[in-house]
């Protein structure tokens, strides 16, 4: 027998039943919580730029100034 197969034949069926469905679970969660962070962090930027442009205006200049503040690349 090849190494693999000695390898493969040292968890039993249900152990590996539990790993697989296991290994699925997990795919599927990065998946879901990724499309999340994908889609509603620009959602929520975008309806709150538009709150903001929609009030006062030097809360737009406090805006401004508050990421140009805490800009790390700045």
């Amino acid at each position: 027998m090849d190494k693999p197969m000695l390898v493969f034949k040292r968890f039993s069926i249900p152990s590996l039943l539990t790993r697989t469905t296991n290994d699925i679970t997990q795919v599927q969660m990065l998946f879901t919580m990724g499309l999340q962070v994908v889609t509603r962090g620009p959602i929520m930027a975008i309806w709150a730029i538009g709150k903001i442009l929609g009030k006062l205006e030097y809360w737009i200049w406090a805006v401004v100034v508050a990421v140009i503040v805490n800009d790390p690349q700045c």
